[in-house]
């Protein structure tokens, strides 16, 4: 089974869609309070309400989970080594934001392995339940045909 670690987790929807898709999420970072509320009630893996420019607080929850070495998080290469860390095979990671009406998501999926981005989407909505529910949906299925493709499944 393929191992993800979900960074900027939200309410889970990404999390939900590779979960569906037989991925194995193992661990999530979600700062704000109202979202990683959410996740809880929906996920049983770990997750860390932590701000992630927080670096010594994040890596020692992380040490704690998995006993791992030290590291420090600071952009996507070291995102893939937590990833590595934990054995996951993909790093999901992205934003989410609002222009105007406008509530955007974005995410990119790299390959731990190679440490390459296999697959990036966005998607637009203007109500953020939509966001949250289709959007998110939509954004894990346009990164999961991305790595099904080169799996040959």
């Amino acid at each position: 089974m393929k191992r993800i670690v979900d960074l900027f987790a939200g309410c889970g929807g990404l999390s939900l869609g590779f979960q569906d898709a037989g991925f194995e999420v193992v661990a999530a970072f979600e700062r704000w309070g109202a979202a990683a509320t959410c996740y809880r009630a929906n996920f049983d893996h770990p997750v860390f309400q932590d701000d992630l420019a927080e670096v010594d607080l994040v890596v020692e929850k992380i040490r704690q989970l998995n006993e791992l070495r030290e590291y420090v998080v600071r952009d996507t290469e070291t995102a893939v080594e937590l990833g590595k860390q934990l054995g996951a095979n993909y790093v999901v990671f992205g934003s989410v934001g609002k222009v105007g009406e406008s509530h955007t998501a974005e995410a990119s999926l790299v390959d731990v392995e190679s440490g390459e981005v296999v697959g990036a989407a966005n998607c637009t909505e203007t109500r953020i339940e939509d966001l949250l529910d289709r959007g998110m949906s939509t954004l894990a299925y346009y990164l999961l045909e991305d790595t099904q493709s080169e799996d040959g499944q």
